[in-house]
């Protein structure tokens, strides 16, 4: 029985039929006919979860392409999700099983051109805090639950926020931590059902100081505040811009990142329970890294040090995590004229007394030109049941009150 089909159209709303084809279960790709080459403006189709279905934009396998994800259910494409190199413009298909061996596989895997866009709402029932000052005041952070939730985190004048949303992305609680003047959470990442997020006070810039929270988000519509475990970073200069988070095999690991991520600091539960009130993350950090003092490890593909705004950390796939070989993604967005978003994969190699990061790949984005820019929310997901990432990003703020734009590369 095949395993698929895909079935396209040249008009919108799926109707001229222009093919049909049938998926077996060995990946292949498609070239189409002279009769249907750019032609597309819809189709449906079905696929297994743990494949994706790939349009091209030529009649060859290692051209443009978007990505959409197979969920065992037929799934309809109109026009609106086509980005622009294939409405009208694509020429050929292809399907590829999941589960990468390899980190860095799953990331060279991600197609970073047409982005799926996705809406967050917000119902009038959600109150967010309010007051930009310019540019100042804007979401920063944004991670996917294994159950499809969504959560972004924000800053605002008196107070930050973390709001939180059902699978079909309606908002449906918000969070706003108050510790003495902090208005300003960062870039976060979700392990499991465990959240770290970095709090600050914006106005007092890079000399600034810092804590980082902990929640349970296993009922995301009542996060639960793990305060026994709360960092405190008294030193001026520790901010924390962004927090990724991994579970190793006896404790977990908060990589703390400080102002443009000038510097890196690693921190050590004292156990791998976190619900456990005797549970304690290490007071100051275990090691501290900073391109310009250390430097990049050898092999790296260049010595590009970003300012990242966001950084998610993740072990390779079917093996215990270990501090000697894990990886982080930063993301960040160029500053100036051109505002391109890239992201950057990293080997992380902690040892006793030593340390090394190596830069191992870089991808840049394109994002569906709403605002969805990397220096904003942006995450990288681990999906473990595929073993590939998903990537998000959304723009500054609810750009109408209402609702926020976001990102989705496969």
């Amino acid at each position: 029985m095949p395993a698929g089909y895909l079935i396209t159209y040249k008009d919108d709303g799926w109707r001229d039929e222009l093919g049909r084809y049938t998926f077996d279960l060995a990946p292949g790709f498609t070239p189409w006919p002279a009769s249907q080459h750019d032609r597309l403006s819809s189709f449906s189709f079905k696929l297994p979860v743990g494949w994706d279905l790939r349009i091209h934009e030529h009649r060859d396998s290692a051209s443009r392409c978007k990505v959409w994800r197979g969920s065992g259910a037929e799934v309809r494409v109109d026009r609106d999700e086509l980005p622009g190199f294939l409405h009208d413009e694509a020429s050929g298909h292809s399907w590829v099983r999941l589960n990468y061996a390899s980190i860095p596989q799953a990331f060279a895997a991600v197609q970073p051109e047409g982005p799926t866009p996705l809406r967050i709402t917000r119902p009038d029932t959600i109150t967010l805090p309010t007051g930009y000052q310019g540019d100042t005041w804007h979401q920063q952070g944004i991670q996917r639950t294994t159950r499809g939730e969504l959560l972004v985190s924000g800053s605002a004048p008196e107070v930050g926020y973390l709001y939180c949303t059902d699978t079909a992305r309606t908002i449906v609680t918000v969070v706003t931590p108050r510790y003495g003047d902090c208005n300003h959470l960062g870039g976060f990442q979700v392990a499991g059902n465990i959240l770290a997020v970095g709090y600050e006070h914006f106005e007092h810039g890079r000399n600034g100081t810092s804590i980082i929270l902990f929640y349970d988000i296993a009922d995301i519509t009542a996060p639960v505040a793990l305060e026994h475990l709360t960092i405190t970073r008294g030193e001026a200069g520790s901010t924390a811009g962004a927090v990724a988070l991994i579970a190793l095999a006896d404790c977990w690991l908060a990589l703390v990142a400080n102002w443009d991520a000038a510097r890196l600091d690693f921190y050590i539960s004292t156990s791998l329970n976190l619900h456990d009130r005797a549970t304690r993350f290490s007071p100051a950090p275990r090691w501290r890294w900073s391109a310009a003092s250390q430097g990049l490890g050898v092999g790296s593909i260049d010595h590009n040090w970003g300012a990242y705004q966001n950084i998610n950390l993740f072990a390779q796939p079917n093996t215990t995590p270990r501090l000697a070989d894990l990886w982080f993604v930063g993301t960040h967005t160029n500053r100036g004229l051109d505002r391109k978003d890239w992201a950057d994969l990293y080997h992380l190699r902690l040892g006793a007394d030593d340390l090394v990061v190596t830069k191992e790949g870089k991808k840049h984005f394109v994002n569906s030109g709403d605002g969805q820019h990397f220096t904003y929310a942006a995450g990288y997901y681990y999906d473990p049941a595929v073993n590939a990432f998903e990537v998000y990003a959304a723009e500054a703020r609810l750009h109408d009150g209402t609702t926020s734009r976001v990102d989705r590369w496969l």
